[in-house]
């Protein structure tokens, strides 16, 4: 046979095994993850024609044939296309999924090589199922291996409350076939952590004061009320905001002159206790609450009264009266003793008479005299409804007024002198006495005069009896009266659901009332104060379980939250609730935001049932339940390798490693496993979930080079016919 034929039929051969690799290629076009073949020749052997001419310095070497030199795979990737399979995953980068044929096998990549029990297969297939068990598996049955978190046994799933726990096994190379099942049951979780953000609005949501200031038998805790910052409150459901209204003007008017009272928020008062005691001090003003006819209170508001013995002309005004619904004006605003002097009548000790303004005491057995000449018999008890002298001021012969102590009367023509300067005649001490507050079990004269509850009552009859309950015994004078708008304090309601070991259902609910918007006085850096009571109720908050525990939550001048985390019993043990924040959020007091749950960490949870799962990109699995919970479970196993060329095909688009002998030492030919991941995330790819990837096999040039292949062929064909004809010739020469 001659050299023609010799290597026209390695040629023909070899090009045979080229189209037999680009047909199963075209073949496998929608095969997915298929990895396409790539057929490459070299010669088959060569000589040397030392013949010709050895010493030449040109190359004289003589090729014998061709024959295949290997059919490797392409690592390029596919193209990847949706799917709607509820495990269905693609690959995009480097590596492979990890499948074995057994599902109590496992394979461990280390550092310095790995483990395996059982045959074990690499793909770019990532059509997987669950199977009757819930192992996930392939069409062809092999399991899914990847790393399994353990939180689930005999169809329970236990969640670890361990997140760092969690990382630290999805980081490791110990990768066994994966089980979710279908009827899983998540095992109910007791709740030890309460960690809550919210906003609070101080501008929303208000409460009667009388709800916030209640004592535990359901009174009215007057006293914590009366020490309460305004600033706390709202009226009208408008907050009172009295750093910016924070005026009230009372003017009293004395024979047409007017007296202007100025008392400020921050200045002159703060709790409606040093309200009270400026508006009795500066203004003869009385406050108190208002009252139902028995005397308690039903909803809180404010109630001024005129607390001394004299009648006045006087209005209300300022901003912050009108907040408070209190402004106005009384021509006459009475204290119920009308009395005026008359020479005629015959007086006895106790009797009070008004005199040209001037309130005065009968203190002599009997008589008639003038209690402006007679100071024998009369006692002075209130000259404040003359008024101040004031400069630039005209006043009337015979007007009377208070100066330094005492009354003077202008007995010269109309003037504004000062008294001490001439015009005027002192005619007695100036005084302002109040009728002196009830004292239970006091026993009472007749004609005493006490004031009870923000009234003036005179006694009747000798006794200590209650003026509000003895009607007989007291006398209620007629006294008039500002009456505010009914205060409220802004508030708002949190609910928590918390879990006991059996999974069953309980509130954590939390009432926040603000206590004031502006302590700077008690602590610089807190500009707004919330009381919070915690309680514990059923699931309906229906009935209370335990005591209630009053804590606070404070916002410093960058709005940030000061809170201290409480704890509440709850069964055996107890929770820690912390309302500073959660992890992600913090507590806040933004107006802009209604007051509202920003957002619940807990470490509960109910029992529920298995609903959905989905794999994220560095292939970890989270399962998701009817209770809300949503956890990782285990991730896709995912290696890589450092020569994908080294991996044996061995059919149902599986891949396995295989050894070659070299130097009498034995090697892997693909190289060792490379664990898919550092840490949480992956290291060479990442993994697409509800996509697969089809096969990598370029149509055009497949059939490009299929066309190739067969002119080679064809070609060989007639190189190995030509050389037949030429043996025939040369056996025709010989006959």
């Amino acid at each position: 046979m001659n050299g023609t034929m010799i290597n026209s039929f390695s040629g023909i051969k070899t090009h045979q095994f080229g189209l037999d690799s680009l047909a199963n290629n075209i073949a496998n076009v929608n095969t997915l993850g298929y990895r396409e073949n790539q057929p490459q020749f070299e010669s088959l052997f060569a000589s040397s024609m030392d013949s010709l001419n050895a010493n030449s310095a040109i190359n004289n070497d003589y090729n014998y044939g061709v024959t295949k030199a290997s059919n490797a795979i392409s690592t390029r990737s596919g193209s990847y296309k949706n799917s709607d399979g509820e495990l269905d995953v693609a690959y995009e980068g480097k590596g492979w999924f990890v499948v074995g044929e057994n599902k109590e096998g496992s394979f461990v990549i280390k550092d310095d090589g790995y483990e395996s029990k059982q045959k074990t297969y690499f793909t770019r297939d990532g059509s997987f199922l669950r199977d009757g068990e819930g192992y996930i598996v392939n069409s062809s049955g092999h399991y899914m291996y990847g790393v399994d978190l353990g939180k689930i046994s005999n169809n329970v799933f236990t969640t670890s409350n361990n997140s760092d726990e969690d990382f630290a096994k999805l980081g490791t190379g110990e990768l066994k076939p994966l089980q979710i099942p279908q009827d899983l049951y998540f095992k109910p979780v007791l709740t030890t952590k309460v960690d809550l953000s919210i906003n609070l609005n101080k501008k929303q949501n208000t409460t009667n004061a009388t709800q916030v200031y209640s004592l535990p038998n359901g009174s009215f805790d007057e006293e914590r009320f009366l020490n309460a910052d305004l600033n706390g409150f709202s009226a009208n459901g408008e907050t009172l905001d009295a750093t910016t209204f924070d005026k009230l003007l009372i003017t009293l008017r004395h024979n047409g002159h007017n007296q202007d009272i100025e008392l400020r928020y921050g200045r002159d008062f703060r709790t409606f206790n040093e309200l009270k005691n400026a508006l009795l001090e500066r203004a003869g003003l009385g406050l108190d609450l208002t009252r139902l006819p028995d005397g308690s209170i039903s909803k809180a508001g404010l109630k001024l009264s005129n607390a001394t013995y004299s009648t006045k002309d006087i209005s209300i005004s300022g901003n912050l009266a009108e907040k408070l619904g209190i402004a106005g004006r009384n021509d006459s605003f009475a204290s119920g003793i009308d009395s005026a002097y008359s020479p005629s009548k015959t007086y006895s000790r106790g009797d009070i008479i008004n005199a040209q303004g001037i309130v005065f005491a009968y203190t002599g057995e009997s008589g008639n005299s003038n209690p402006l000449e007679d100071s024998t018999n009369w006692e002075v008890l209130d000259t404040s409804a003359l008024g101040e002298w004031q400069e630039r001021t005209s006043y009337q012969v015979g007007e009377l007024i208070n100066h330094q102590g005492n009354v003077y009367k202008r007995i010269e023509s109309s003037g504004n002198s000062n008294p001490l300067e001439g015009g005027w005649e002192q005619v007695l001490p100036s005084a302002r006495n109040l009728p002196q507050e009830f004292t239970e079990g006091t026993n009472y004269a007749p004609k005493t005069i006490v004031s009870y509850q923000g009234r003036l009552y005179e006694r009747i009859s000798e006794g200590n009896s209650n003026p509000r309950e003895d009607k007989i015994g007291w006398r209620a004078l007629d006294t008039h009266s500002f009456e505010s708008a009914y205060l409220e304090v802004p508030s708002y309601q949190s609910n928590v659901e918390v879990y006991d070991e059996s999974g069953a259902k309980f509130l954590l609910q939390s009432h926040y009332y603000l206590l004031n918007s502006a302590d700077v006085t008690t602590n610089p850096r807190v500009n707004e104060r919330w009381e919070v009571r915690t309680q514990l109720f059923n699931q309906d908050g229906t009935i209370a379980l335990g005591e209630a525990s009053t804590h606070e939550i404070a916002f410093d001048e960058n709005n940030n939250p000061i809170t201290q985390p409480i704890t509440i019993a709850f069964g055996d043990g107890e929770i820690t609730y912390n309302i500073a924040g959660s992890a992600d959020r913090r507590s806040a007091n933004r107006l802009y935001q209604d007051s509202q749950i920003l957002q619940t960490e807990q470490d509960g949870r109910s029992e529920g049932h298995l609903q959905d799962l989905r794999i994220d990109r560095d292939g970890i699995i989270f399962l998701s339940f009817t209770n809300g919970a949503f956890e990782a479970m285990g991730r896709v196993g995912i290696s890589a390798f450092v020569n994908d060329q080294g991996l044996k095909k061995v059919g149902g688009n599986l891949f396995e490693m295989s050894e070659i002998v070299s130097g009498g030492d034995t090697y892997i030919s693909s190289g060792k496993p490379l664990l898919g991941w550092s840490g949480q995330h992956l290291r060479f790819g990442s993994v697409l979930y509800k996509h697969l990837e089809t096969s990598n096999v370029d149509v055009g040039s497949a059939l490009t080079d299929l066309i190739v292949m067969q002119r080679g062929y064809s070609m060989n064909a007639k190189a190995f016919t030509t050389g037949d004809d030429l043996i025939k010739e040369a056996i025709n020469l010989k006959r």
